[in-house]
């Protein structure tokens, strides 16, 4: 049913970057942490970063990238 909603709308593919520098969380225990971006059906997930009750953030450095469509109905200014 979206691909028959979009027959009359503007196609862009664009790059979308998102970089996270640091990440943390509050926990009693020692534990292993890894970031997940989803969009739509798609997931991407990081390597694994340790946190514990006496550093609870760590310097992440990760970039996620996808190639993401998107639609407009009013032929590129808005999408």
């Amino acid at each position: 049913m979206k691909a028959i909603s979009r027959m009359a709308q503007k196609k862009v593919n664009c790059q979308i970057n998102l970089t996270v520098l640091k990440m943390g969380a509050m926990v009693d225990d020692d534990c292993k942490c890894r970031l997940i971006w989803k969009r739509g059906p798609q997931s991407d997930q990081s390597e694994e970063y340790e946190l514990n009750n006496l550093e609870t953030d760590v310097e992440a450095n990760y970039t996620f990238s996808r190639i993401s469509s998107f639609f407009s109905k009013d032929g590129g200014q808005s999408y």
